[in-house]
Protein backbone atom coordinates (compact mmCIF):
# COMPACT_ATOMS: atom_id res chain seq x y z
CA UNK A 1 0.00 0.00 0.00
CA UNK A 2 1.12 3.26 -0.71
CA UNK A 3 2.34 5.63 2.13
CA UNK A 4 0.08 8.69 0.73
CA UNK A 5 -2.76 6.01 0.43
CA UNK A 6 -2.22 5.06 4.21
CA UNK A 7 -2.04 8.51 5.33
CA UNK A 8 -5.06 9.67 4.08
CA UNK A 9 -6.79 5.88 5.62
CA UNK A 10 -5.24 7.09 9.26
CA UNK A 11 -6.84 10.62 8.87
CA UNK A 12 -10.09 9.20 8.52
CA UNK A 13 -9.49 7.22 11.45
CA UNK A 14 -8.12 10.29 13.53
CA UNK A 15 -11.20 12.44 12.46
CA UNK A 16 -13.88 9.94 13.38
CA UNK A 17 -11.93 8.82 16.96
CA UNK A 18 -9.77 11.70 18.10
CA UNK A 19 -6.09 11.12 18.06
CA UNK A 20 -5.19 10.50 21.92
CA UNK A 21 -7.39 6.81 21.84
CA UNK A 22 -6.17 5.46 18.85
CA UNK A 23 -3.10 3.22 19.18
CA UNK A 24 -0.62 2.85 16.74
CA UNK A 25 -1.82 -0.92 17.48
CA UNK A 26 -5.23 0.01 16.79
CA UNK A 27 -4.10 1.69 13.42
CA UNK A 28 -2.31 -1.37 12.95
CA UNK A 29 -4.88 -3.39 13.15
CA UNK A 30 -7.69 -1.27 10.95
CA UNK A 31 -5.35 -1.40 8.04
CA UNK A 32 -4.62 -5.00 8.00
CA UNK A 33 -1.01 -4.58 8.37
CA UNK A 34 1.86 -5.90 10.55
CA UNK A 35 2.99 -3.12 13.24
CA UNK A 36 6.45 -3.58 12.27
CA UNK A 37 5.34 -2.60 8.97
CA UNK A 38 3.75 0.57 10.12
CA UNK A 39 7.25 1.24 12.55
CA UNK A 40 8.76 0.90 8.69
CA UNK A 41 6.87 3.85 7.83
CA UNK A 42 6.51 5.69 10.31
CA UNK A 43 8.95 6.17 13.14
CA UNK A 44 6.59 6.25 16.13
CA UNK A 45 3.03 7.73 16.56
CA UNK A 46 4.21 11.61 16.88
CA UNK A 47 6.15 11.50 13.43
CA UNK A 48 2.68 9.48 11.85
CA UNK A 49 0.68 12.84 13.50
CA UNK A 50 3.01 15.20 11.95
CA UNK A 51 3.09 13.67 8.37
CA UNK A 52 -0.94 13.47 8.58
CA UNK A 53 -1.05 17.00 9.39
CA UNK A 54 1.05 17.80 7.21
CA UNK A 55 -0.94 16.23 4.35
CA UNK A 56 -4.25 17.87 5.82
CA UNK A 57 -2.86 21.49 5.39
CA UNK A 58 -1.42 20.94 1.82
CA UNK A 59 -5.07 18.91 0.84
CA UNK A 60 -6.63 22.67 2.25
CA UNK A 61 -3.95 25.05 0.68
CA UNK A 62 -5.02 23.29 -2.92
CA UNK A 63 -8.61 23.14 -2.18
CA UNK A 64 -8.26 27.17 -1.30
CA UNK A 65 -6.72 27.85 -4.33
CA UNK A 66 -9.17 25.76 -6.41
CA UNK A 67 -12.02 27.97 -4.92
CA UNK A 68 -10.16 31.03 -5.59
CA UNK A 69 -8.98 30.00 -9.12
CA UNK A 70 -12.71 28.38 -10.06
CA UNK A 71 -15.31 30.91 -8.11
CA UNK A 72 -17.12 33.59 -10.01
CA UNK A 73 -16.90 36.02 -7.41
CA UNK A 74 -15.98 36.52 -3.83
CA UNK A 75 -18.81 35.09 -1.79
CA UNK A 76 -18.66 32.16 -4.09
CA UNK A 77 -15.16 31.60 -2.98
CA UNK A 78 -16.44 31.75 0.64
CA UNK A 79 -19.39 29.62 0.31
CA UNK A 80 -17.41 27.09 -1.35
CA UNK A 81 -14.77 26.92 1.13
CA UNK A 82 -17.75 26.66 4.10
CA UNK A 83 -19.33 23.83 2.74
CA UNK A 84 -15.96 22.23 1.93
CA UNK A 85 -15.16 22.95 5.61
CA UNK A 86 -18.52 21.10 6.70
CA UNK A 87 -18.24 18.42 4.55
CA UNK A 88 -14.47 18.00 6.03
CA UNK A 89 -15.70 18.26 9.59
CA UNK A 90 -19.17 16.84 9.51
CA UNK A 91 -18.39 13.72 10.88
CA UNK A 92 -14.88 14.78 13.06
CA UNK A 93 -14.70 13.72 16.50
CA UNK A 94 -14.63 16.96 18.77
CA UNK A 95 -11.66 15.92 20.29
CA UNK A 96 -9.22 16.17 17.28
CA UNK A 97 -7.61 19.70 17.54
CA UNK A 98 -7.68 19.64 20.94
CA UNK A 99 -5.85 16.31 21.13
CA UNK A 100 -3.10 17.92 18.82
CA UNK A 101 -3.28 21.18 21.34
CA UNK A 102 -2.62 19.08 24.33
CA UNK A 103 -0.55 16.22 23.30
CA UNK A 104 1.44 17.37 19.77
CA UNK A 105 2.45 20.89 20.43
CA UNK A 106 4.98 21.51 18.02
CA UNK A 107 2.22 20.01 15.03
CA UNK A 108 -0.60 22.26 16.59
CA UNK A 109 2.43 25.31 15.95
CA UNK A 110 2.44 23.70 12.38
CA UNK A 111 -1.55 23.95 11.77
CA UNK A 112 -1.30 27.68 13.83
CA UNK A 113 1.27 28.70 11.81
CA UNK A 114 -1.29 27.92 8.53
CA UNK A 115 -4.16 29.80 9.97
CA UNK A 116 -2.58 32.61 10.71
CA UNK A 117 -0.51 32.92 7.47
CA UNK A 118 -1.98 31.10 4.73
CA UNK A 119 -5.54 31.60 5.99
CA UNK A 120 -5.32 35.21 7.02
CA UNK A 121 -3.88 36.10 3.72
CA UNK A 122 -6.41 34.65 1.52
CA UNK A 123 -9.61 36.08 3.97
CA UNK A 124 -7.76 39.58 3.14
CA UNK A 125 -7.80 38.93 -0.44
CA UNK A 126 -10.81 37.77 -0.42
CA UNK A 127 -12.61 40.77 1.36
CA UNK A 128 -10.73 43.04 -0.85
CA UNK A 129 -11.79 41.25 -3.29
CA UNK A 130 -15.34 41.44 -2.59
CA UNK A 131 -14.86 44.93 -1.83
CA UNK A 132 -13.85 45.50 -5.50
CA UNK A 133 -16.64 43.92 -6.62
CA UNK A 134 -19.27 45.67 -4.48
CA UNK A 135 -20.39 42.62 -2.76
CA UNK A 136 -19.10 43.31 0.38
CA UNK A 137 -19.43 46.81 2.80
CA UNK A 138 -16.65 49.42 1.15
CA UNK A 139 -16.33 50.37 4.66
CA UNK A 140 -14.79 47.26 6.22
CA UNK A 141 -11.29 46.90 6.71
CA UNK A 142 -9.42 43.45 5.58
CA UNK A 143 -6.82 43.21 7.88
CA UNK A 144 -8.98 44.09 11.21
CA UNK A 145 -11.71 41.53 9.98
CA UNK A 146 -9.10 38.91 8.47
CA UNK A 147 -7.46 38.79 12.17
CA UNK A 148 -11.08 38.42 13.58
CA UNK A 149 -11.84 35.68 11.53
CA UNK A 150 -8.73 33.62 12.29
CA UNK A 151 -9.35 34.20 16.06
CA UNK A 152 -12.88 32.77 15.93
CA UNK A 153 -11.72 30.45 13.69
CA UNK A 154 -9.13 29.23 16.86
CA UNK A 155 -12.25 28.91 19.09
CA UNK A 156 -13.06 25.88 17.16
CA UNK A 157 -9.94 23.89 19.26
CA UNK A 158 -10.56 25.29 22.65
CA UNK A 159 -13.42 23.20 23.94
CA UNK A 160 -12.26 23.32 27.30
CA UNK A 161 -13.44 27.34 26.99
CA UNK A 162 -16.14 26.58 24.67
CA UNK A 163 -19.87 27.35 25.58
CA UNK A 164 -21.01 25.02 22.95
CA UNK A 165 -19.58 21.73 23.65
CA UNK A 166 -22.74 20.02 22.43
CA UNK A 167 -23.12 21.17 19.47
CA UNK A 168 -21.96 19.61 16.35
CA UNK A 169 -19.09 21.07 14.22
CA UNK A 170 -21.40 21.42 11.11
CA UNK A 171 -23.66 23.68 12.98
CA UNK A 172 -20.57 25.44 14.19
CA UNK A 173 -19.45 26.03 11.20
CA UNK A 174 -22.49 27.04 9.22
CA UNK A 175 -23.27 30.03 12.29
CA UNK A 176 -19.88 30.85 12.29
CA UNK A 177 -20.09 31.55 8.61
CA UNK A 178 -23.30 33.25 8.48
CA UNK A 179 -22.32 35.37 11.20
CA UNK A 180 -19.24 36.29 8.94
CA UNK A 181 -20.70 36.47 5.69
CA UNK A 182 -23.59 38.80 7.08
CA UNK A 183 -20.97 41.12 8.18
CA UNK A 184 -19.67 41.80 5.58
CA UNK A 185 -22.08 42.02 2.31
CA UNK A 186 -23.43 45.33 0.54
CA UNK A 187 -26.78 45.39 -0.07
CA UNK A 188 -26.05 43.91 -3.95
CA UNK A 189 -23.91 41.11 -1.69
CA UNK A 190 -26.79 40.57 0.19
CA UNK A 191 -29.33 40.40 -2.86
CA UNK A 192 -26.49 37.78 -4.92
CA UNK A 193 -25.99 35.33 -1.28
CA UNK A 194 -29.97 35.20 -0.52
CA UNK A 195 -30.19 33.82 -4.18
CA UNK A 196 -28.14 31.50 -4.31
CA UNK A 197 -30.01 29.65 -1.21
Amino acid sequence: MDRQVIINKISKIYMSHGIKSITMDDIAKRLKMSKRTLYELFENKSNLVRMVVEKNIEDEKLLVKKHIRESENAIDVMVNISKTMIQMYKDSHKSVLQDLKKYHNEVWKMIDDFHNNYILFAVKQNLERGIKEGLYRKEIKPNILAAFYIIQLQLFSDLSNFKLKKEKHEELIKQFFDYHIYGILSIEGIKYYLNLN
